[in-house]
C-alpha cells in the first residue's frame, strides 16, 4: 500500500454515494468475507477508483509530494559532496585533520540515526519535538513555503500520523543522499589530489589511546580488511602540532604515508554513515507502511464500509415473537410455519441475480443447487429445470406479486416431477424480507384454488 492509494481511498469515502445494499452485494459478488480487512479495501477501490473525476486529486498531491522529497534528495547529496570537498581542501601548507571528516561523516551521521530511531519508537504520539531536529523538517517547511502547489495537500486531512512518518522516512533518504555525497568527494578528492592527513587536537589524547579507539572503531573490517585500520606508527608519524605554522621534521619525512588514512576514512563512511543509514531507512518504510495500515483503518467511513461489506442487510431472527395470523381466514389448509423437509433443490420465481445474491445472504440460505425461473426463462427452459429439480424444493416468490397463471402452469408442472413443494412468499427487502399479512392472504387464497397435493404455503 502507498500513499496514492490512501489519498485515492480518502477521495472515494468522502465522494461514497453507494448505499448499503450495493456495498454488501459487491462484497458478495467478490467473495470478500473469507479476505482480511485490508484485501477487502483494495479490491473496493480498485473497483471504483475509476468513478473519480480527472485530473485526480490524489495524482497532484504524490506528484508534489514527489517533487518535494526530489528536491531534498538532491540537496542533500550536493550538500554532502561539497561539505566532503570543503573538509578535504588541502593547501599543501598544513595537512586536513582527519578529525574533522570522522566528526562530519561519521559521529554527526551516528547521532542523527539514533535520533532518528528514538523519533520512529515515539512517532505515535503525533506531535514528536524531535523531529523538528532534522534539518529535512525546515528545509521541507521552506520549500512549502515557496511552492505554489501547495493548495491540493492543504485540501484534504491527512492523518499526523502518516505525515510524521513520510517525513521521517524522507530524513533517512535525504541523509543517505548526503552520506553518498561525502564518501564520493572523499573518492574523488583522494584521486585527483596527494592529500596529507593529519590528527590534531586540544585534548590530551596520545597516540596509543587514538589507535585503540580507532580499532575499535574498525571492528567490522578490520579481520578481512587490516589495511584500512590505521597502524600505530601511521598515527605517531601524523600527529600534527601547529606550532609557528611549521610541520615538524617527522610529519615531512614521513609524508609518502600520511595519506593511507583515505582507506579507514572510506570505510568508515561507507560502514557507519551509508549502510547503517540504508538499514534505518529500511525501518523506516516498515514504520511508514505501519503508520499507513493504521492511517488507512482510521480514516473516516473505512469502519462503516467495512460493516456495510461484511455484515448482512437484515438480521435472521426477530426481536419479538411475530403473532400468527388467525386461523379463520386461512382457506388453505396445507400453510406451516416451518419446513417439514430438508430441501435439496431451491428455486427463484422471477429474481434477478444481484437479488438472488442478497435474499441467499439475508436469510442465510446455503443450497448446492438454485435455479431461476419465470421473468425472462422461457417456458421452455422453466421445463427443463423442472426435470431435474430433486424431490424436495423450496420455492421462493415475491409475495406482493400475485401468482399469475404463468406461474400456476409452471407450479402444475413442477408437481408432476417432484414430491413436495413448499411455497415461501417473501416480502421487500426494506421491511426485512417479511411479508404483508394482506399478500400471504391473497396466496392462500388463490393457491387453495387448485388442486395441488404437493405443494405447501410457508410463513
Amino acid at each position: 500500500m502507498t500513499l496514492k492509494y490512501y489519498l485515492t481511498l480518502y477521495t472515494l469515502l468522502k465522494n461514497n454515494n453507494l448505499s448499503s445494499e450495493e456495498n454488501r452485494l459487491f462484497a458478495l459478488s467478490s467473495k470478500l468475507e473469507k479476505k482480511d480487512t485490508l484485501t477487502q479495501l483494495k479490491i473496493w477501490v480498485y473497483a471504483h477508483k475509476n468513478s473519480l473525476k480527472k485530473p485526480l486529486l490524489t495524482d497532484n498531491i504524490s506528484s508534489y509530494i514527489g517533487s518535494i522529497s526530489s528536491i531534498l534528495i538532491i540537496f542533500g547529496f550536493m550538500f554532502g559532496f561539497f561539505s566532503g570537498i570543503a573538509l578535504l581542501s588541502y593547501s599543501g601548507n598544513a595537512p586536513v585533520n582527519v578529525l574533522y571528516f570522522i566528526a562530519i561523516a561519521i559521529v554527526l551521521p551516528i547521532i542523527s540515526m539514533i535520533i532518528s530511531f528514538w523519533t520512529m519508537l515515539r512517532v505515535r504520539s503525533l506531535e514528536s519535538r524531535l523531529l523538528h531536529i532534522s534539518l529535512s523538517f525546515w528545509l521541507d517547511k521552506i520549500l512549502e513555503f515557496l511552492s505554489k502547489k501547495r493548495e491540493p495537500i492543504d485540501s484534504i486531512d491527512i492523518n499526523p500520523l502518516l505525515l510524521n512518518s513520510i517525513l521521517i522516512k524522507r530524513t533517512q533518504l535525504v541523509s543517505l543522499a548526503f552520506s553518498i555525497g561525502i564518501f564520493l568527494s572523499l573518492l574523488c578528492m583522494v584521486v585527483t589530489k596527494d592529500i596529507a592527513f593529519s590528527w590534531s587536537t586540544t585534548l590530551h589524547i596520545n597516540p596509543k589511546d587514538l589507535h585503540s579507539m580507532l580499532n575499535s572503531l574498525a571492528f567490522p573490517w578490520r579481520d578481512w580488511l587490516p589495511q584500512a585500520v590505521p597502524s600505530i606508527e601511521l598515527i605517531e608519524h601524523s600527529h600534527y602540532f601547529r606550532l609557528g605554522d611549521k610541520l615538524s621534521k617527522d610529519m615531512i619525512d614521513n609524508a609518502s604515508i600520511l595519506g593511507e588514512w583515505w582507506k579507514f576514512l572510506a570505510m568508515a563512511t561507507l560502514v557507519y554513515s551509508i549502510f547503517l543509514r540504508f538499514i534505518i531507512y529500511l525501518f523506516s518504510i516498515w514504520n511508514c507502511k505501519k503508520s499507513l495500515v493504521k492511517s488507512i483503518l482510521t480514516l473516516d467511513g473505512v469502519q462503516k464500509l467495512l460493516y456495510e461489506m461484511n455484515t448482512p442487510i437484515i438480521t435472521t431472527k426477530a426481536k419479538e415473537k411475530e403473532s400468527r395470523i388467525s386461523e379463520d381466514i386461512i382457506e388453505y389448509d396445507r400453510v406451516i410455519n416451518e419446513s417439514k423437509v430438508d430441501d435439496t433443490t431451491t428455486l427463484l420465481w422471477s429474481f434477478s441475480k444481484k437479488e438472488k445474491v442478497l435474499l441467499c445472504d439475508s436469510l442465510d440460505i446455503v443450497c448446492d443447487i438454485i435455479y431461476h425461473v419465470g421473468g425472462l426463462n422461457s417456458f421452455e427452459e422453466d421445463e427443463d429445470i423442472a426435470k431435474v429439480s430433486r424431490d424436495n424444493v423450496l420455492f421462493f416468490v415475491k409475495a406482493w406479486e400475485p401468482p399469475t397463471m404463468e406461474f400456476i402452469d409452471f407450479l402444475e408442472f413442477l408437481c408432476d416431477n417432484v414430491k413436495m413443494v413448499t411455497l415461501q412468499p417473501i416480502g421487500l427487502m426494506e421491511d426485512s424480507y417479511k411479508p404483508e399479512s394482506k399478500d400471504i392472504d391473497i396466496w392462500v387464497r388463490k393457491i387453495a384454488q387448485f388442486d395441488f397435493n404437493k405443494v405447501w404455503l410457508k410463513r
